[in-house]
């Protein structure tokens, strides 16, 4: 299971990790296991069902971060503040948010309609997929799709691909993406974070490699 560790408000109202960078006792504490259930519901949110909750996005995917504090009080709690949603964005280590000014926006993982720009830089050639044995003939015929996203995710990193396939299912694999073969199919493969990329679609052929991770 996911563990995140606790996020301060220190007196200066700047929010971190470890309490000791608090120059004075903390004015606020978000428990660790508060802070994994707000991150998760941030994601849905501004990912799947902003219209729930009256949450607006625009076509950027922005929403305004006092309009989904107000949907966290709603169906969490009402001691849900906004250092709340901004500490989670700011500390994920996937890079799965970005803040502005008093605006949110998930940078990938969306179902709803948006247009988030890409990241620059280039992608590396290999990028890994973490799935199920129970997809896999379905994959080899079709590639990988989208599914209820818009884009298909991909990572640079394989523990990364690894600690996803694991929410679907315990007989984990990993498929191991060519990039070049993707672009040359007339596809882009962009960069959404530090470490997710996406693509319309990975044809089967683009998939050079399935790989069985060690248990642990």
């Amino acid at each position: 299971m996911e563990r995140l560790r606790d996020l301060y408000l220190c007196c200066d109202d700047s929010i971190v990790e470890d309490r000791e960078l608090c120059s004075c006792p903390p004015k606020g504490v978000l428990g660790g296991v508060d802070r994994l259930r707000l991150s998760k519901r941030i994601a849905g949110l501004l990912r799947h069902y902003p219209h729930r909750y009256n949450v607006e996005l625009d076509r950027a995917g922005w929403a305004r971060i006092a309009d989904i504090r107000r949907a966290l009080a709603a169906s969490v709690g009402p001691w849900v503040r906004e250092w709340h949603v901004r500490g989670i964005a700011m500390f994920d280590k996937k890079g799965r948010y970005e803040v502005v000014g008093d605006k949110i926006r998930a940078r990938y993982g969306h179902s709803v309609p948006v247009e988030v720009e890409p990241m620059p830089g280039a992608p590396p050639n290999i990028l890994y997929h973490g799935t199920v044995e129970e997809n896999l003939n379905s994959i080899m015929s079709r590639g990988i799709v989208g599914g209820r996203r818009i884009k298909v995710h991909l990572t640079s990193e394989f523990s990364d691909a690894v600690a996803t396939a694991k929410r679907h299912g315990r007989r984990v694999v990993v498929l191991e993406v060519n990039v070049e073969c993707i672009k040359k199919k007339g596809l882009d493969v962009e960069r959404a974070s530090n470490t997710v990329y996406t693509t319309k679609w990975v044809p089967p052929d683009c998939i050079k490699r399935v790989v069985k991770p060690k248990p642990g």
